[in-house]
């Protein structure tokens, strides 16, 4: 790699210090030039990525340069779906699972509001006062909210397991650890009726709020004032380490 013709990924960085590290007689130095690097998976340092002859491998940014590693993934190609409440859509790869975005560096929430029928709690979950959620699209992606139920500490998120009827099954084994629970250090008791129900589409109400569709590969948003879709930069974390090393104590990075 050089400046006229760097490396493009991490990755070749990496295996290309490989192959000069093994009897080092000064530091090398690998140099990030501006822009986003965004890894598909995280860049793995070992021993063999390590410095010999009492030597370094030094990563550090390029003079004056600017680089950013980034774990998520952009989002783009947004249309406008819903005018009647301003909500927007794009496809997302399917390798994004995540419960937040960032819309021109500004954190979203995910779509959340009060529940919209009365609950009356049940061994396996609830019995709701009408069918009205059981029309919802994708519930077992649907979760309840407890808000300092099991101690003031504490704040439980339960997934659904399904919905048919009036009848609200919650996932396992959520559902049983929150409610099988002794008096202990972590929290005890059981959990009542939820304070509040995130990531519905129908619950998509707010500006600056968004819901995944993870079976239709769809991410939906209602932007803020002054967003405009058309151009706004929309990130989708979807790696949870950017970098990591793995050595033992006797071969260590």
């Amino acid at each position: 790699g050089t400046y006229l013709l760097p490396f493009r990924t991490l990755t070749h960085a990496r295996n290309a210090v490989r192959t000069l590290n093994h009897n080092m007689a000064a530091d090398i130095t690998v140099y990030l030039d501006t822009g986003i690097y965004r890894p598909v998976r995280p860049l793995l340092l070992s021993p063999r990525d390590s410095g010999t002859n009492g030597h370094n491998v030094v990563w550090t940014a390029a003079p004056g340069a600017t680089p950013v590693i980034s774990g998520a993934e952009p989002i783009s190609g947004w249309n406008l779906s819903d005018a009647s409440k301003n909500i927007w859509s794009a496809p997302v790869p399917r390798n994004v699972d995540t419960r937040q975005i960032y819309v021109n560096g500004m954190r979203a929430t995910m779509a959340s509001g009060r529940p919209p029928v009365s609950l009356t709690r049940t061994p396996t979950g609830y019995w709701a006062g009408s069918a009205a959620m059981a029309t919802w699209r994708n519930p077992s992606d649907i979760e309840f909210v407890y808000i300092s139920q099991l101690g003031q500490m504490t704040e439980p998120i339960c997934p659904i397991r399904s919905i048919k009827g009036r009848a609200i099954t919650m996932a396992e084994p959520c559902w049983d650890n929150s409610n099988r629970r002794e008096s202990n250090m972590v929290g005890y008791g059981i959990l009542r009726k939820p304070d509040y129900v995130e990531n519905a589409y129908e619950l998509l109400n707010n500006p600056g709020q968004f819901y995944l569709d993870r079976t239709a590969g769809l991410l939906y948003y209602i932007p803020r004032a002054g967003e405009d879709m058309t151009t706004a930069d929309v990130e989708a974390p979807h790696l949870q380490t950017l970098v990591t090393g793995a050595g033992t104590p006797k071969n260590f990075v």
